[in-house]
């Protein structure tokens, strides 16, 4: 008898889904609104709103990606507020709505009602359930703070509640600092959390821990003798950082980055980690400690005349010579030869591109010697990076990497979604504008692109990508065969969302990937990248980096 064929979750459909596509939670009044077909009629057509007044606009063509043809309708930026019926190439669509602040409009329970609950939820506390496991990791929980403190500094409601999980987050994060030292480790190091992995330390740990603290200290409300201990502990967790060995090959998945299994990784500090680092001696205004360093990370930048496939200014993951650039995002934890759990290298890299600290240097000492330097490298990082790469997609989100002999990449490699990486380019967007008058607009732009795809405009759930769920908020047959479903990723909230795990209002899951969750199952090539898995795991970095582009806006 013949062996049953092998489905592989994940995999490009047979037959291209077709969708309308657009913001479930809804666009701004004064932001363009933009419409995406799937796989619509061949040969242009409209796109037409119904609602409090009737709008056509003509769908262009964007090209193919990701094994489907795209098609863009934008309708500026001075569409009149409420609700609107959306119609195009035979598909109609309701609730389309325009407004004031509709981003923003779940951060109360995204930061508030749902990181209390889960205050509630860990096994050890105090901390949070960080994820659909029993583990409450210092990376996470660090990079949670980096958000909420974001929203603490933009945002003037709440502040008691918010400031209160803020708190939440930095006496854990101060526990496992603790723990580590109870348990003769070096001095500024972190446990990786309290029940399982006490003597596993984590370099991207301490130094995510640093710039959690010493933002702390610079924006958080509270006594002389509190913020004197967020800045001790943040000048023992960089310099743990800069003195510890670097973790080399450990728990670094060179899968995930495309790389063979022989390609030999530097003991060298990540890029990632040293701009972290870097972050917590500008907050801190230790100059003379962010001066060399900030010199070290700019020598890692690419430049033109080796560019990738055009693109420049982004920043190598070790050094130059070692040619491999940062992704976007390679969090994940590895595995040994038994199976067993690897933590290291790869762990908590959840923050893309993070070169906020240079703007930093930037604006705190404009008259400084260096600032040209600082300048040139933010500007190369914007023109000749960051705004091209959103380019490479219809949907203007930041790609997940270059792979040496197949081009870009935007899915293809993580073990999950990276839902955070949104969030987080359009924070990093919304302050280089700030610098970088010339490309305001177009950073804004991006920055609300990088927010929609998390909020409803993304390529849209199909029943093949919903196969790669572990639970859904809804019944998975409810999605038609053949159609993409444009659906919020924030739990709750939107025309139609689709949840995560512990089923909260907020959560924001791991999104839209390649593959099974938790497999390394799906080669890291161009034919086999796009949006053919939606992931569901929720992780409190999610949301946190989700707010921290928002408030900005």
């Amino acid at each position: 008898m013949a062996a049953e064929p092998v489905t592989r979750i994940g995999t490009r459909p047979d037959v291209p889904p077709k969708g309308l596509l657009y913001s479930q939670l809804g666009y701004d009044a004064g932001d363009e609104l933009r419409v995406v077909v799937r796989n619509g009629a061949e040969g242009g057509g409209v796109c037409r709103l119904e609602g409090p007044v009737v709008l056509e606009r003509a769908l262009e063509s964007w090209g193919e990606l990701w094994g489907s043809r795209w098609q863009v309708a934008s309708f500026g930026d001075d569409v009149p507020a409420g609700i609107y019926r959306v119609e195009a190439c035979g598909m109609s669509g309701e609730g389309l709505v325009v407004g004031e602040g509709r981003l923003m409009r779940p951060w109360r329970e995204m930061a508030l009602d749902n990181f209390e609950r889960r205050t509630l939820m860990p096994p050890d506390g105090p901390a949070w359930n960080d994820c659909g496991g029993h583990m409450q990791e210092a990376y996470s929980h660090a990079l949670a703070v980096l958000g909420l403190l974001d929203l603490y500094e933009h945002t003037g409601e709440e502040r008691g509640r918010l400031g209160g999980q803020c708190r939440h987050g930095l006496t854990y994060l101060a526990r496992l600092q603790d723990l580590a030292q109870e348990r003769g480790h070096p001095d500024g190091s972190l446990s990786h959390d309290t029940v399982r992995q006490r003597d596993v330390l984590l370099i991207p740990n301490a130094a995510k821990a640093a710039a959690c603290w010493a933002r702390a200290w610079r924006v958080l409300d509270g006594a002389e003798q509190e913020r004197a201990v967020w800045r001790r502990r943040a000048e023992r967790a960089a310099s743990y950082v800069l003195n510890a060995e670097p973790h080399g090959a450990h728990g670094f998945v060179r899968h995930g980055h495309g790389l063979p299994p022989d390609w030999c990784v530097p003991r060298v500090h990540r890029t990632t980690d040293m701009l972290a680092v870097l972050w917590a001696w500008v907050e801190l205004g230790e100059l003379d400690r962010a001066l060399a360093l900030a010199d070290e990370v700019i020598a890692r930048q690419v430049p033109v005349e080796r560019g990738e496939s055009g693109l420049f200014g982004h920043f190598y993951t070790f050094c130059a010579d070692h040619g491999l650039t940062e992704r976007a995002w390679s969090h994940c934890i590895a595995s040994d030869d038994e199976g067993g759990m690897v933590f290291g290298s790869d762990g908590g890299q959840a923050m893309p591109h993070a070169v906020l600290p240079i703007a930093l240097l930037l604006r705190r000492y404009p008259e400084h010697p260096r600032a040209e330097s600082w300048r040139k490298s933010l500007e190369s990082f914007v023109t000749g990076f960051l705004l091209p790469a959103c380019r490479l997609n219809p949907f203007g989100i930041l790609p997940l990497g270059y792979v040496q002999g197949e081009g870009w990449l935007h899915f293809a490699g993580p073990w999950h979604g990276f839902n955070a990486v949104y969030g987080w380019t359009a924070a990093l967007a919304l302050e280089l504008a700030k610098d970088l008058p010339s490309d305001a607009a177009e950073l804004r732009q991006t920055a609300v692109n990088n927010l929609q795809w998390v909020a409803g405009l993304n390529a849209g759930l199909t029943r093949d990508a919903a196969a790669a769920c572990v639970f859904l908020t809804f019944d998975e047959q409810e999605l038609p065969a053949g159609v993409a479903v444009p659906v919020s990723m924030i739990q709750g909230f939107g025309a139609r969302s689709v949840g995560g795990w512990t089923t909260l209002r907020g959560n924001v899951a791991n999104g839209f990937a390649v593959g099974e969750q938790f497999k390394f199952d799906v080669p890291v090539t161009a034919a086999e990248d796009g949006p053919h898995a939606y992931t569901d795991e929720e992780w409190i970095p999610h949301a946190a980096a989700y707010l921290a582009g928002a408030c900005r806006l």
